[in-house]
């Protein structure tokens, strides 16, 4: 097999079908998506901190804990992914990007007897992926190993690196991580390995970057880009033992709108909002029946919460027991809250145009199916979410129903 070519990525599954399945690595790591799991535990390291020697019978490097399946899985194995630019070379990716290159280090289930035997079961391997960043300045602990690298230049050349402890090959500070279940990332690629990428990043220099680029393959050619291709995530989680936190925006220095399907996979889909509807071109659906309010009309008992969360003025009206059906909705829906969208000026604003005009504020009432219990369950449900939205046009005088929101917006100018 090879990375390119017609033995490359593209053709491993026709001679190992494993390579087809549906729990492949590396994958994309999209933060939107990713599930924070406060039950994941830290990883337990055992003599991570001992200084490696290439002699049997040494003390063994082990992890446990961490979320991993039951048992101690021993380190037997250490390698490393690299591209030929600083844009590429890395097998896993954050948010669409890749690193210049990554470290895995393979650990076995000691409950098998070998890594061979683990290698065949579901809970046999557990593999630690760390990032490297290009610094300035070359990273002191990686100089043994660059400087042995010309020793390996051609494939099936070996040499002694010495001592290095394996602690100081990696981060300063390791305890962010993703976690999901995969596969070996070559051939065979079984699916046995749960998965431990790290947030934090390994700093490296150019030029001891550039010391792994000379080495070359079987053919004599430059050992680059030997890295697979992302793989879909088809039925599987991410999840991670913090909060990635992303800071997105509508425009702007942070996560703005051009860039969300790089964090939200959600929003590469086909059928994403808003629109701009055209009245002639719809379509009229006999149905389509009425809507039902129901305590639309109410006065609420207590009182609404209005928030300004950095994106919208957000009011919080699950309290008001009113809810809405018919209409089309498969089954009946209660309203969460408020959410306006307006522009800087009265052309704009609206999310939805009609017939090309936007309109300068657009109401969206959010609605969760009943069935689903609450509106968290509900997002990730197909049909869990409805919402009628009303744009706004300017008229001469005030409108009075507005005249309590509107006075208590001064109260929520900040977020």
């Amino acid at each position: 097999w090879a990375y390119t070519g017609i033995h490359g990525a593209s053709h491993w599954a026709a001679a190992f079908p494993t390579c087809g399945k549906d729990q492949q690595s590396p994958i994309d790591i999209l933060e939107g998506d990713i599930r924070f799991d406060k039950e994941l535990p830290p990883i337990k390291y055992s003599n991570y901190n001992t200084t490696l020697v290439l002699l049997s019978g040494s003390t063994p490097v082990t992890v446990s804990a961490g979320g991993l399946p039951a048992g101690v899985f021993r380190a037997f194995q250490i390698h490393l992914h690299w591209g030929i630019t600083e844009n590429l070379g890395s097998e896993h990716l954050l948010n669409g990007l890749a690193y210049p290159m990554e470290l895995h280090i393979v650990h076995y289930n000691t409950k098998y007897a070998s890594p061979g035997v683990a290698l065949q079961n579901p809970d046999g391997l557990a593999v630690l992926g760390f990032f490297y960043e290009v610094a300035k300045e070359d990273n002191p602990s990686y100089a043994s190993i660059v400087g042995k690298l010309p020793a390996i230049l051609y494939s099936g050349l070996k040499t002694n690196i010495g001592s290095v402890p394996l602690n100081s090959l990696l981060p300063r500070s390791f305890k962010r991580f993703f976690r999901y279940p995969g596969s070996l990332t070559t051939p065979p690629c079984h699916e046995s390995v749960t998965w431990t990428v790290f947030k934090d990043t390994i700093p490296i220099s150019q030029i001891q970057l550039e010391a792994f680029r000379i080495l070359l393959d079987p053919h004599a050619r430059p050992m680059s880009n030997n890295f697979r291709p992302v793989q879909p995530l088809n039925h599987r989680h991410v999840s991670a033992n913090f909060d990635p936190d992303i800071r997105w925006s509508y425009r702007g220095a942070t996560v703005s709108t051009e860039q969300w399907p790089l964090y939200y996979s959600a929003c590469k889909g086909d059928n994403q909002s808003p629109i701009a509807i055209p009245t002639r071109a719809s379509r009229f659906d006999p149905k389509l029946q009425k809507l039902d309010f129901h305590n639309y009309d109410r006065v609420p008992s207590g009182q609404y919460k209005l928030t300004n969360n950095g994106h919208t003025a957000s009011l919080d009206i699950s309290s008001a027991d009113a809810s809405i059906s018919g209409g089309g909705l498969p089954g009946t829906y209660l309203a969460a809250r408020l959410d306006f969208h307006w522009g800087s000026h009265d052309n704009t604003g609206s999310e939805h145009t009609l017939d090309n005009r936007a309109y300068p504020m657009e109401l969206q009432i959010v609605h969760y199916k009943k069935s689903l219990a609450n509106l968290t369950r509900a997002v990730f449900e197909q049909e869990g979410l409805a919402v009628l939205a009303v744009f706004f046009e300017i008229s001469a005088k005030d409108n009075p129903a507005f005249d309590t929101l509107v006075k208590s917006l001064r109260v929520v100018r900040v977020p």
